[in-house]
């Protein structure tokens, strides 16, 4: 995927490896994606998927992080289409069903896969596997860059330490939402 605005949504770690499985299954029957069969080993495939009206390539990476323990990183890159969709990078207006389409994709997979958090930011740098403490971390800071959408599941004991430093919260599914369009 060569494009200007492409994103990568990052799941908070450590994540169980049977929601590789939810999260395949996921993308492949409500989004329309194909991919190849998973063998529990790290996994990457690359497809297209359906957010609202648009077709979007989409590529997924697991790792598995640790065989004993069975937990897993599941990260999604995703073409500038996605992010396009939801901001008019020109008149730098945001279209409202291109960004709900965009952040209940996020939304939706974050849930299938049980994380207490998920980011979805530019992928112009190379991160560490996003962790909760580091998510709630970079929520909290001024100086770093918090991305373009964060959720929080509602049921997270980091909620009272990160309410208070952004406004205007939203909730869908089950997780707090905030976006920065």
């Amino acid at each position: 995927m060569s494009d200007y605005w492409p994103t990568i949504l990052e799941l908070t770690s450590p994540l169980m490896i049977t929601a590789v499985s939810s999260v395949l299954d996921l993308l492949t029957i409500e989004y329309m994606a194909d991919f190849h069969k998973w063998y529990e080993h790290d996994f990457c495939d690359s497809s297209t998927v359906i957010l609202g009206d648009n077709e979007v390539w989409i590529e997924i990476q697991i790792d598995v992080r640790n065989l004993d323990t069975e937990e897993a990183q599941i990260t999604i890159r995703l073409e500038s289409k996605a992010y396009e969709s939801a901001h008019n990078m020109i008149t730098q207006h945001t279209n409202q069903e291109g960004r709900k389409d965009l952040i209940k994709f996020c939304t939706d997979i974050a849930e299938s896969a049980c994380a207490e958090g998920f980011r979805l930011r530019f992928d112009n740098k190379i991160l560490p596997p996003l962790n909760i403490s580091e998510f709630v971390r970079i929520l909290k800071s001024i100086d770093e860059d918090p991305g373009l959408i964060n959720g929080l599941a509602i049921s997270s004991v980091h909620w009272p330490e990160i309410n208070s430093y952004w406004l205007e919260w939203n909730t869908l599914d089950n997780y707090y939402i905030k976006d920065f369009f």
